[in-house]
C-alpha cells in the first residue's frame, strides 16, 4: 500500500538526530469558543501557565565565552500547550528546546552547533480567579537529547517545577 512505500526512508547522516514531538487531545470542549480581545491575548501571552497555545522564541547571545573568548548563541524554542482537565484544573505542557552554537574551548577546536538537552515541564494549574494568584506545580524532566557532548549535560534529570505570579 501507499503508506508502506511513501515517504521513502532516508537514513540520517552520522552526527544528526531527528526529534518528533506529537501532542494529541481527545477531549471535548468544556465551554464554547469565544473571541479574545487584544488586551486579553497580550495578558495571556505573558502568563507562563495561561490557557493559550503559543510557541515563543528566546535568543540569547553570550560574548567572551570560555578561554578562547568566543561568542555563544542559544535559541530557545518554548512551545506551550494547555489541556483543560475539567472546569477547575488545567495541565500546561511546556518544553524548552535549545538550539546552540557553541564556540571552541581549546585552540584548534571547531565551533559546534546543534540541539541541546530538551526540558519538559508539566504544570497542574487551577483556573485563576480574576485578580487572584496564578500558580502551577508539576514535574520538570530534562531529556538527554544533545547532538554533541559540548551541547548538553549528557544526563537525564527530573525534579519539581513551580510557577507563581500575580497579574494586574
Amino acid at each position: 500500500g501507499y503508506f508502506s512505500s511513501a515517504p521513502a526512508f532516508e537514513p540520517l547522516p552520522p552526527g544528526y538526530a531527528l526529534i518528533r514531538l506529537s501532542l494529541n487531545h481527545a477531549g471535548q470542549r468544556m465551554v464554547a469558543c469565544r473571541t479574545r480581545s487584544p488586551e486579553e491575548l497580550a495578558k495571556l501571552a505573558q502568563n507562563p501557565v495561561g490557557n493559550l497555545i503559543s510557541v515563543p522564541f528566546q535568543n540569547n547571545t553570550n560574548f567572551n565565552v570560555g578561554p578562547e573568548k568566543g561568542t555563544q548563541n542559544i535559541l530557545n524554542i518554548q512551545p506551550v500547550y494547555p489541556t483543560q482537565l475539567n472546569s477547575e484544573w488545567s495541565l500546561i505542557h511546556r518544553a524548552i528546546v535549545p538550539l546552540l552554537s557553541q564556540p571552541a574551548f581549546t585552540p584548534g577546536e571547531d565551533r559546534k552547533g546543534g540541539l541541546g538537552d530538551i526540558v519538559y515541564e508539566g504544570y497542574f494549574a487551577p483556573t485563576p480567579k480574576p485578580g487572584g494568584m496564578i500558580w502551577g506545580v508539576g514535574p520538570a524532566i530534562q531529556l538527554k537529547t544533545a547532538t554533541d557532548d559540548r551541547l548538553g549535560s549528557g544526563k537525564w534529570a527530573a525534579g519539581p517545577a513551580f510557577v507563581a505570579l500575580q497579574q494586574t
